[in-house]
């Protein structure tokens, strides 16, 4: 019983890594370029080097980041309950 939490844990901690770095990573992109100008401050929002919206990209960020800590939370759960497992056996 305990090897399984163990490789729970191990295969939540992969998932938790990925989503973090994928929170850090992804960026809003429009699809056309309104002028080569390096920032732009459009109705929408701010836009960075021609094509990448940043609030729609911070909200993005968000939910990734918020969805790795979720699943950090779970893999802590997991932790704890080896422990209790190895400390009962």
């Amino acid at each position: 019983m305990k090897e399984i939490f163990n490789y729970l844990t191990i295969i939540s901690s992969v998932v938790t890594a990925i989503l973090w770095w994928y929170s850090s990573t992804v960026k809003e992109i429009i699809q056309s370029k309104p002028n080569n100008s390096k920032v732009e401050i459009l109705v929408s929002g701010l836009i960075l080097d021609g094509n990448i919206k940043l609030v729609e990209t911070l909200r993005l960020q968000s939910k990734w980041n918020t969805k790795a800590a979720c699943m950090s939370s779970v893999t802590a759960v997991f932790q704890v309950i080896t422990a209790l497992l190895g400390s009962w056996g």
